[in-house]
């Protein structure tokens, strides 16, 4: 429906003509004040205009120009009704401006009236389509002399933007442009944006409907704020009061550039024709930032290459056709002292040694011909230095022609003095490899890729692993297989030390191999160094026996010490049996004493037995309760620290200051032996009597144990060493073993002994042991008694007349029928003529040992159970026994219940 504004001075006309529009089907808008006709006019924008002026209230001539004459509003039909024909044609005759595009003076027609309003409405329909047409090709126009014109993409997206603004008539706009990489859109300029919603908007992914936008090329669309797509943007245009959201791609050959985004608070729908325009300009700008693109694209690589020509160490040079040098790099101008404007025009053969100017020539245009080569030569620098330079030389074409050439020149000065000294110092590390006493291999996988003179000796070629592998034993083979694994896997594994057999002399050779990780032609490689140790093992071993000879030398005072604090005890105590025999309960502790003290001498043998054995094994430790030891200690040394002390008109006070402590895990006859060790140097520190204090404590998850005398004390000297075998303070009267056991025993047990003294006031020992670990142990239905069968037949072969007596009333008192044999000899006759169930043998006998008689017997009587008897049994290995064939050990010296538990293991 078309719009009129209608102003009149006159009610009755006024009235008449709304009337008479009303009927005609037009929408009114009724201006009271004519004055006001043009303001509302142009803000209202009707499509005809229609001014009475039939009294003479208001100038209506003078209204009609004022809007012919605003170019915003001079597109408006505009029809005067005058109360006569005079008065217009007045206005004509006065040469004023045109007030209307009709007149009609009164009286007129309603029909002639309302004919005369449709064809000035389509008047009006056709001056706004062709103000329409002019807008828009304006905006075009705008838009494309903005992309020749403005270089700076930022105010033509400003531009741009702008003119999809007006040509909208939106609220607000924005311009985004698109990123490959992370496939969402960065704002880059806005319109009408407020801050908030500017920081929501900053970046947004590719939403699904403008890709499908990009992938049909469609044009601008514009659609209701509610179905806006992205979710989290909806609610920030919902709230500004935006009723509808467009959008229109910027492409470029099909390629998206980025996009414009539009919004108007108003319902009223954008025309198409404006949508149409606003996609020829999006069109338009998706071709200029393409174009933007290419010029940075272009301007980076020129930015770049400018860059690498300015900070190369390479030297460059261009020559014409001519030979003459049309540019040149600052590392050119570096090289030779001179600067770029110096060489242009000058040749390349005029800053070259003179003798070398043909050769130069020569090789250019060898270069020249075969499309690039290189050479060396020597440039000559400003101030007459002579520059070895490496030159690559290659031909310029254009459309096929040549154009000249380009040079690049390297100096290799230091790469001559670089490359003789790579050669000397290859030369002396060649001859320290090869002359080495060591060997010297180099492993990559399982190929040995350089051997040095010293292994070319021992293996032959070619070289390989599965060659110097193939001389060693299998358990060595599979060692020194693992090593090599730990080498491929990163680790550094310890030195390795094996037996290889010489391939000349065919001995045995101790070899230590030592690896580190190189690199060697490129690659990850395996430096092994490989050393004879086989004289320094004779020479250590020849060592070791001298040593072990003169320490057995020595032993026996310290054999004798030891012995004499058990024999001490037991001596003392069967002194005390005769004394005590009609008290039981003295007695039954007497003998007590006495069996502890025969026990712990049977431990002091093994230990000597094993003194230069490194100790190990722990299988024999068991829980302790170390207060419980200490007094048994002191009950055990009491004939030494009272009785003897009292002989010589001396007191030795033993002060037990014992807290019950968590156990500890151990051997109790070794912790005993250094108990007494201790307290019996704490004796003979106090010749005079004293004090001595034995105390245990928790301390930090250890148990501690002190010793402390009141006696002589030590100098600094002394404390030092006192840990030290064979160092002793008693003169003649000590071995100076029993510390260095102690300490020995100590460690073995995963302690700490420590030791403070001062002169004149005593010493004081800490002994500090790990509490045992608590290990629930399941409770199991105990297991019912082995009972030993009797009256098996039971052969027993030794050459000592005590123990062979000892054997034969055990076994006899265990009801077995016994044989025995006093030796060897005597033992394989009686196994020739008889059968036995049990075999029991000595070991070590002269003449026939047992061993044989062991193997004799394995002859005659295949599946006879053996025992092997020996004092050494502490020292024969599980594998030692199996091959003697035995199957039990009874170690010497042995109780009734060792024997008979022995027993029954072998006899139901």
């Amino acid at each position: 429906m078309a719009q009129v504004l209608l102003a009149a001075d006159e009610l009755g006309c006024l009235l008449r003509i709304a009337t008479l529009l009303r009927a005609s089907e037009y929408e009114i808008e009724i201006c009271n004040e004519g004055p006001r006709f043009a303001e509302m006019a142009e803000r209202t924008m009707p499509d005809l205009g229609v001014l009475s002026a039939t009294l003479p209230l208001w100038d209506a001539f003078a209204i009609g120009r004022q809007l012919k004459q605003n170019p915003s509003t001079s597109h408006i039909p505009l029809l005067i009704l005058s109360h006569s024909w005079g008065e217009i044609a007045a206005q004509t005759k006065a040469g004023l401006p045109e007030a209307a595009d009709a007149f009609m003076a009164e009286p007129w027609d309603d029909q002639a009236l309302a004919l005369r309003m449709r064809e000035l409405e389509a008047l009006g329909r056709i001056r706004r389509t062709l103000v329409q047409r002019e807008f828009e090709l304006a905006a075009l126009r705008h838009v494309s002399q903005t992309v020749v014109g403005v270089p700076d993409l930022s105010a033509l997206l400003d531009a741009a933007l702008e003119t999809i603004v007006q040509v909208l008539g939106c609220d607000a706009g924005a311009i985004y442009l698109y990123d490959a990489s992370r496939g969402a859109l960065d704002l880059s300029v806005a319109e009408g944006v407020g801050d908030d919603l500017a920081r929501l908007v900053r970046r947004i992914p590719l939403a699904p409907a403008l890709a499908d936008l990009v992938a049909s090329r469609a044009g601008a669309t514009v659609g209701p704020t509610a179905d806006f797509r992205h979710d989290f943007i909806r609610p920030a245009l919902v709230s500004a009061g935006y009723a509808q959201v467009g959008t229109v791609a910027l492409l470029a050959n099909g390629q998206l550039m980025g996009v414009a985004a539009f919004a108007a608070r108003g319902t009223q729908p954008i025309p198409e024709r404006q949508l149409q325009l606003v996609t020829a300009i999006g069109q338009q700008l998706g071709l200029a930032l393409k174009s933007a693109a290419l010029y940075d694209e272009l301007q980076r690589e020129r930015d770049l290459a400018q860059s690498m020509l300015d900070t190369m160490a390479e030297g460059l040079l261009l020559q014409d056709e001519q030979g003459l040098i049309t540019f040149a790099n600052p590392a050119m101008c570096r090289i030779l002292g001179a600067d770029a404007a110096h060489l242009r025009g000058s040749s390349l053969c005029d800053v070259v040694l003179p003798s070398e100017k043909e050769s130069v020539r020569a090789e250019l245009a060898r270069c020249v011909a075969e499309g690039g080569g290189r050479f060396e030569t020597t440039l000559l620098s400003q101030d007459g230095r002579p520059i070895p330079v490496l030159v690559n030389a290659a031909p310029l074409y254009e459309d096929g022609r040549l154009r000249g050439a380009l040079a690049a020149f390297t100096d290799i000065a230091a790469l001559k003095e670089a490359e003789l000294a790579s050669r000397e110092s290859e030369e002396r590390y060649r001859v320290l490899a090869e002359e080495s006493p060591f060997g010297i291999l180099m492993v990559q996988g399982q190929q040995v890729v350089y051997a040095n003179r010293r292994i070319r000796e021992w293996w032959p070629q070619p070289l390989s692993l599965e060659a110097a592998l193939a001389r060693l034993r299998s358990a060595e083979q599979a060692a020194l297989n693992a090593w090599l694994r730990g080498h491929e896997a990163g680790e550094s594994p310890d030195p390795i030390e094996f037996q290889i057999q010489h391939p000349v002399t065919a001995l045995d050779h101790w070899v230590v191999l030592r690896g580190s990780a190189v690199r060697y032609g490129g690659r990850e490689a395996l430096l092994i160094t490989v050393v004879d140790v086989t004289e320094q093992k004779r020479a250590d071993q020849a060592l070791l026996r001298t040593e072990r000879l003169r320490a057995l030398g020595q032993m026996a005072g310290g054999i004798a010490h030891n012995f004499n604090n058990i024999l001490t005890g037991i001596q003392g105590y069967l002194d005390m049996t005769r004394l005590d025999a009609d008290r039981p309960e003295a007695l039954r502790e007497d003998l007590r004493n006495i069996e502890l003290g025969t026990r712990d001498a049977v431990q002091a043998v093994r230990r000597m037995q094993s003194l230069y054995r490194i100790l190990e094994d722990t299988s024999d430790f068991v829980p302790l309760r170390l207060e419980a030891l200490v007094e048994e200690a002191i009950a055990f040394t009491a004939p030494r620290w009272r009785d003897e002390a009292s002989l010589r008109g001396a007191t030795v006070q033993v002060v037990a200051d014992l807290a019950e402590t968590p156990a500890v895990r151990g051997n109790a006859g070794e912790l005993r032996e250094v108990l007494t060790n201790l307290i019996f140097n704490a004796v003979d520190a106090m010749p005079r009597g004293g004090i001595l204090r034995l105390a245990t404590a928790v301390e930090d998850q250890v148990v501690a144990l002190t010793v402390a005398d009141t006696g002589m004390g030590m100098d600094e000297q002394q404390l030092r060493r006192v840990f030290e075998p064979f160092y002793t303070t008693k003169g003649a009267t000590g071995s100076g073993l029993g510390l260095s056991i102690s300490q020995r025993i100590i460690e073995r047990h995963g302690g700490r002994i420590s030791v403070q003294s001062q002169v004149g006031a005593g010493t004081t020992f800490a002994i500090r042991l790990p509490i045992a670990p608590v290990i629930p142990v399941p409770i199991a239905p105990a297991a019912a008694p082995r009972s030993l069968s009797s009256g098996n037949r039971i052969l027993v072969v030794d050459d000592e007349k005590v123990v062979l007596q000892l054997l034969q009333r055990m076994l006899e008192r265990q009801e077995q029928v016994v044989t025995v044999a006093a030796s060897g000899a005597e033992a394989i006759a009686l196994l020739e003529r008889e059968e036995y169930d049990l075999l029991i043998t000595d070991l070590g006998m002269p003449v026939i040992t047992g061993a044989e008689v062991a193997r004799r017997a394995r002859e005659l009587h295949p599946g006879l159970p053996i025992v092997m008897a020996t004092g050494w049994g502490n020292t024969i290995s599980p594998e030692q026994l199996a091959e003697l064939g035995a199957a039990g050990l009874l170690t010497k010296p042995f109780s009734y219940e060792q024997l008979g538990s022995l027993l029954a293991t072998l006899l139901v």
